[in-house]
């Protein structure tokens, strides 16, 4: 059987996370019931709750994209060093900087997250044909 691959978790993780804020964002005005009118109208920081939120949903976005790219870059990396390459590095950064280059009018990552997609499915294959005890 073999162990358990960070590489793999994380990108589960922001699978998950990517998924929460896509859902987030969608609802991001539904203020169904009088209580939760009132807690997004209410004042915070000298901005209605909801703007304030808004505003920290984008910043999160940000962070996401920036870890879609450095994911693709890290999967990228693992790729080369499965075929051999001592020093991979350079190929993962240019791989997270042309995910960076990509999707940024989606809403919802899709085509960040259509860059990094292939390149998950190849490290699973190879690392299942090359190294499958790691």
């Amino acid at each position: 059987m073999s162990e358990p691959d960070p590489l793999l978790d994380d990108h589960a993780a922001l699978l998950a996370q990517t998924t929460a804020w896509t859902d987030a964002w969608r609802r991001r005005r539904e203020h169904t019931g009088a209580a939760l009118v009132t807690l997004m109208s209410a004042i915070h920081l000298g901005d209605p709750l909801a703007t304030r939120l808004e505003k920290r949903m984008l910043l999160a976005k940000a962070h996401l994209e920036g870890r879609i790219a450095r994911l693709a870059g890290s999967f990228a990396t693992a790729i080369a060093e499965l075929g051999g390459d001592a020093d991979a590095s350079a190929i993962g950064r240019a791989v997270s900087d042309a995910v960076v280059r990509v999707g940024h009018a989606d809403d919802d990552f899709g085509s960040k997250l259509a860059e990094l997609g292939p390149v998950v499915d190849a490290y699973r294959r190879l690392r299942a044909a090359i190294d499958p005890v790691r």
